[in-house]
């Protein structure tokens, strides 16, 4: 959050140009408040180390991309090593609702693998599991989109003006949302209410995550 609040990424990069050296290390985050991910993971670690966090910077190559060669990092907590992409959680962040975007929190490897291949030169931890993610720490997380319309309903009670969850099997679209919203509002005793709100739904299907934002 700290990074994303006063940095973004440099577009010219990000549009296939070279950018400057400062995108690629701390000074591009804290003095031109501008860098690539090479320079966001370098925070990152920084932050960290600072913190007395054990982490590390990996490095790989994303599908579907020209160039496709990124840096994120990777954490150890609880004994055991998890990735942080700051970079991608950074562009989500941007225009997504009030609870921010943690789509590369804490995540496995399987989760990164959707995305991702590790450069195969260098050695780095396993990782496996997503109990400390920012879905299943906080409990945002179900097992199938059969709990979704109970899920909802229980998350509506709180009246909150936001809504995210990640479902384990995947199966998530527009109108299973849509329907499981519905369902949800239909028994609560502030439907009449909730009814006149203008409601967005933002679906991540590759990651089975589902946001619904209540205006």
């Amino acid at each position: 959050n700290l990074i994303s609040s006063i940095c973004t990424y440099d577009p010219e990069v990000s549009s296939g140009g070279d950018g400057v050296n400062e995108d690629y290390n701390i000074i591009g985050v804290f003095k031109g408040k501008m860098a690539v991910c090479y320079g966001f993971s370098q925070v990152f670690k920084l932050l960290c180390d600072y913190g007395g966090i054990s982490c590390l910077i990996a490095t790989g190559r994303c599908y579907g991309m020209t160039n496709g060669l990124h840096a994120w990092n990777m954490v150890e907590y609880d004994g055991d090593f998890y990735h942080i992409d700051a970079t991608w959680d950074l562009s989500k962040d941007k225009n997504k609702g009030l609870l921010g975007a943690y789509t590369y929190f804490m995540v496995d490897d399987d989760w990164m693998k959707k995305s991702r291949e590790l450069n195969i030169y260098d050695v780095f931890p396993k990782s496996c599991g997503l109990q400390y993610t920012f879905f299943g720490y906080n409990g945002y997380m179900i097992t199938n989109y059969h709990q979704l319309s109970d899920y909802i309903y229980q998350r509506l009670k709180e009246y909150p003006k936001e809504i995210i969850v990640y479902i384990e099997d995947h199966q998530l679209s527009y109108d299973i949302l849509n329907t499981a919203y519905l369902n949800a509002i239909n028994r609560l005793d502030i439907k009449d209410k909730l009814i006149k709100e203008k409601v967005y739904y933002d679906i991540d299907v590759k990651y089975g995550i589902a946001r619904i934002i209540i205006e």
